[in-house]
């Protein structure tokens, strides 16, 4: 509870939520090297990275280092209709996670999935902006063309 109150991620959870999150997921420890979600199959689940980083790979790209603090998988959670994994996640290092299953949230009190459903916006707009930042330098140095031609 107490790491979990740390993150950025829980700032606007209540405490009685987040205890509700708490009991709700499964934490667990997993070795460096260990695979946490496969790019293409179907996710029943997202995770939360509590400590240690996390590799995002799309097919044999790295497109991102995730910190503890974020979640893994939470588009399965968020598109219903195709919870297909769209990225490979990886632990970089020895990963503390709290694993919570999609159906189990959708059955949880609404507080809760209000607070995830804040919580997720944040964080996508978070990672849209860092997204929109670095095409931008990119199209600003040339490598990339923002328009058809």
């Amino acid at each position: 509870f107490a790491r979990m109150r740390e993150l950025p991620f829980f700032k606007g959870f209540p405490d009685a939520v987040l205890w509700e999150a708490l009991r709700l997921g499964t934490l667990s420890q997993r070795p460096a090297d260990t695979v946490l979600m496969e790019e293409g199959t179907i996710g029943d689940s997202f995770l939360l990275l509590l400590q240690g980083t996390a590799k995002v790979m799309r097919g044999d790209t790295k497109v991102a280092t995730l910190e503890a603090g974020v979640t893994l998988g939470e588009m399965a959670y968020l598109r219903r209709d195709e919870p297909k994994r769209t990225a490979t996640a990886k632990a970089e290092t020895a990963v503390l996670v709290l694993e919570i299953k999609n159906e189990a949230l959708h059955r949880a009190s609404e507080e809760l999935q209000i607070s995830f459903d804040k919580a997720f916006i944040d964080l996508l707009l978070q990672r849209l902006m860092k997204t929109t930042d670095e095409l931008g330098k990119k199209a600003a140095s040339g490598g990339l063309s923002l328009v058809d031609n």
